[in-house]
C-alpha cells in the first residue's frame, strides 16, 4: 500500500514531510540534463519563493554527481536523495507534484512512464521519444531543450498550477500509459501489426 511507500521514502528525506516537491529520479549524468534543470530551477526560485522543492534521485557517486550537488549547494530547496529503490523509489513517484526528466536524448525512458503509473504528470524534453503521446493525452509538459527558457517556463507553469489542475494531468499521464504503455496495449498494437502484414 502507498502509506509503507510513504514512510519509506520520508525515511531517506525526512526534510520532505509534507512538503510539496518535484522529483528527478534517474542516473544523474550530462544527458539526463540535470544541469538545465538546476539551473533552471535556481533562477525561478529567485522569483518565486513559495516553488516546491526539488528531490533529484540518483547515485551520487561520480565526478558529474558531485558538480551538480555543487552547483546546487546555494539552494535549501534542492535535495539530492541517493538513488532509490523499491518502496522508497514508489514513495517518491506517489508523492511528487511532477515528475520531470528533461533529458537530450531517450529513446523511452522508463522512469517517466513509472511516474505516469503513478498518475503523476510529467516535464520531459523533444529529444524522448515518447513525447508526442504525452502531449495528445495532455498528460504533461514538453520543454524544448533549443529555447533559452523554455525549461524554466514550463516549471514555472507547472508550480502555478492549482491542485485539481495537477490532478487532471495526473490523471491524464495515467490514461495515457494505459493507451499507450501498458504491457498488454503494447502487445495488442504488435499483434494488431503483425495481422496486418
Amino acid at each position: 500500500n502507498t502509506d509503507s511507500f510513504q514512510q519509506a521514502f520520508y525515511d531517506k528525506c525526512p526534510n520532505i514531510k509534507n512538503e510539496r516537491y518535484f522529483l528527478f529520479l534517474s542516473r544523474i549524468d550530462e544527458k539526463k540534463g540535470v544541469d538545465l534543470l538546476i539551473n533552471a530551477y535556481n533562477e525561478l526560485s529567485k522569483e518565486n519563493s513559495d516553488l516546491p522543492n526539488l528531490v533529484i534521485a540518483g547515485p551520487l557517486e561520480t565526478e558529474y554527481a558531485e558538480e551538480m550537488v555543487q552547483l546546487a549547494s546555494s539552494n535549501q530547496k534542492i535535495y539530492f536523495v541517493g538513488m532509490l529503490k523499491d518502496r522508497a523509489k514508489w514513495g517518491a513517484f506517489y508523492n511528487c507534484e511532477a515528475y520531470l526528466l528533461p533529458s537530450h536524448q531517450e529513446n523511452f525512458g522508463i522512469a517517466i512512464v513509472e511516474a505516469m503509473a503513478c498518475r503523476k504528470p510529467v516535464l520531459i524534453t523533444k529529444n524522448i521519444n515518447i513525447w508526442s503521446e504525452i502531449i495528445k493525452g495532455e498528460g504533461g509538459w514538453i520543454a524544448d531543450l533549443q529555447e533559452k527558457d523554455s525549461l524554466k517556463n514550463a516549471l514555472s507553469d507547472i508550480a502555478n498550477q492549482s491542485k485539481e489542475e495537477l490532478l487532471l494531468k495526473g490523471s491524464n499521464a495515467f490514461e495515457t500509459y494505459q493507451n499507450n504503455f501498458k504491457i498488454e496495449s503494447c502487445a495488442n498494437k504488435f499483434i494488431k501489426t503483425l495481422i496486418s502484414i
